[in-house]
């Protein structure tokens, strides 16, 4: 009996550590991924969270352009970098605190298909974690009392079509345990926008990286058919800002250079923003 008591004793204590670990975010305790996607896995954040009577929450997923207004209806431009919100309502009760988790796939919904890993730039209770399946999800970072998680996306290459979004979130009472929380899941699919809609000049403006991978220096070739000043945004699989500066670009074509010898070896994002513009390329540095 002393010896079935230990095992018992020592199986909870197990389990209220596994919960605890999970409060950090999933993906990156577990290496799991439990938004409901197809490929994830099979339990959700209602399969443990989803069983209180007195708390009750609903999740939404916005897709926002750089003026704050919804894609949704219109669809994304290729290449271009959007701010996704995801809001953890409260429909009943007090949670005490909040979590998420969610993907990107190159797929109608239902159907399984390529991850779109271009997270970048999380706000502070957000984190982007890789996992060993090739997927990269954002997700919170520790539990807090702010309901809301935003993050950037760059959006595929021309000609990718259908990306849905899928995400759940909970809403917890704070005992330490899975008792007393509710969660929910949803998904959110957004079509390509026609690509003549994009300004003439955006489509005109080429942008070319060499050496790639980089030691040292980066160049970077910009043809633009206009002068202007273009911001440069560098940032890591993990969507921290490693570099950011505004160079003064001529009409035509003209190198620039920005130096990369303080980063360590790995795969980045470099985006170059201007007026009517944003060009996305990737980038490893050794």
């Amino acid at each position: 009996m002393k010896l079935r008591f230990t095992y018992t004793a020592f199986g909870l204590c197990l389990l209220a550590f596994l919960f605890s670990s999970n409060s950090g975010g999933r993906a990156a305790a577990a290496n799991s991924g439990n938004t409901g996607a197809p490929g994830d896995a099979a339990a959700t954040c209602i399969s443990c969270h989803g069983n209180s009577p007195s708390i009750d929450v609903a999740l939404r997923i916005e897709i926002l352009d750089d003026q704050g207004q919804s894609i949704t209806d219109d669809g994304y431009l290729p290449n271009t970098v959007y701010d996704v919100v995801v809001t953890v309502d409260v429909l009943q009760g007090s949670p005490v605190g909040y979590g998420f988790q969610m993907v990107a796939l190159n797929a109608a919904e239902g159907q399984n298909g390529d991850p779109i890993n271009t997270w970048s730039l999380p706000a502070d209770n957000v984190q982007i974690i890789n996992t060993s399946n090739g997927r990269t999800y954002a997700e919170h970072r520790g539990v807090l009392a702010n309901n809301v998680f935003r993050t950037k996306w760059t959006a595929p290459a021309e000609g990718a079509g259908t990306v849905t979004f899928y995400s759940c979130g909970n809403g917890v009472n704070g005992n330490g345990q899975t008792g007393g929380d509710n969660a929910a899941c949803a998904t959110l699919i957004l079509e390509e926008a026609v690509t003549t809609s994009l300004p003439s000049f955006a489509n005109a403006v080429e942008l070319e990286l060499f050496p790639n991978p980089a030691t040292d220096l980066l160049q970077l070739r910009i043809d633009s058919p206009r002068a202007g000043n273009y911001r440069v945004l560098l940032t890591d699989l993990l969507g921290r800002r490693v570099h950011e500066s505004v160079l003064p670009v001529p009409a035509g074509s003209h190198p620039q250079a920005i130096p990369v010898d303080h980063l360590a070896s790995g795969n980045y994002t470099l985006q170059l923003i201007g007026d009517d513009v944003q060009v996305t390329r990737s980038l490893i540095i050794q």
